[in-house]
């Protein structure tokens, strides 16, 4: 139990400064970390979700709504380090327009 505590604590600390680093960087205009946590979270996501996604964005451009996607499951994944409800209410919007939930959920 002590042994699973401390790897919580040390993954929650990492995750910390790993936020206070991409904020840093965007409030700076630096946008390529935000990209490169697409692949470095893929291989997370896929233990923790029992997945298969992959980087939509290697296939198109700038994939609308969604970064990450697995066709069998239909789980997807946007990553983005902008919260709020505009961005929340742009995202759906772009998922509908595009007919994204017609593959994905």
């Amino acid at each position: 139990m002590l042994i699973k505590m401390q790897l919580i604590n040390e993954l929650e600390h990492d995750f910390s400064v790993l936020t206070s680093y991409i904020t840093s960087q965007n409030s700076r205009g630096l946008t390529d970390i935000n990209k490169e946590m697409e692949e470095y979270l893929l291989p997370i996501l896929n233990v923790v979700y029992k997945a298969n996604l992959i980087n939509l964005n290697k296939f198109k451009y700038n994939y609308p709504a969604i970064d990450l996607g697995d066709i069998k499951s239909k789980r997807c994944v946007q990553i983005t380090s902008t919260s709020g409800k505009t961005k929340f209410d742009k995202t759906i919007e772009k998922f509908i327009s595009h007919n994204i939930n017609s593959t994905y959920n």
